[in-house]
């Protein structure tokens, strides 16, 4: 599961959280996917343009993927940088 730290309003929200964490276990998901595994998520496709505009996710030929990069070392990380780790990684415990 993907944790971050020191997350700002769109990566704090809780669909973000989920949706990015479905994105890492699922490969070339589609709009259609998404609504039909979030189908209780209000503003759905506008929160997806937001996380999209943001480069948060990327959308490429209808196939939505992760657009950020997971931590993979600590060398130049700062107490205020916005991480992305995955916490079954072992730059996780070092955390």
């Amino acid at each position: 599961m993907i944790k971050i730290y020191n997350g700002d309003k769109l990566t704090r929200q809780p669909f973000f959280i989920k949706l990015i964490n479905y994105l890492q276990i699922h490969d070339d998901v589609t709009l259609r996917q998404i609504k039909r595994n979030f189908a209780d998520t209000e503003h759905l496709e506008r929160s997806i343009e937001d996380y999209v505009q943001a480069g948060y996710v990327l959308r490429e030929n209808k196939h939505y993927y992760n657009a950020f990069e997971l931590l993979e070392n600590l060398d130049g990380l700062t107490l205020d940088s916005q991480i992305f780790v995955d916490d079954q990684s072992s730059i996780y415990q070092d955390l």
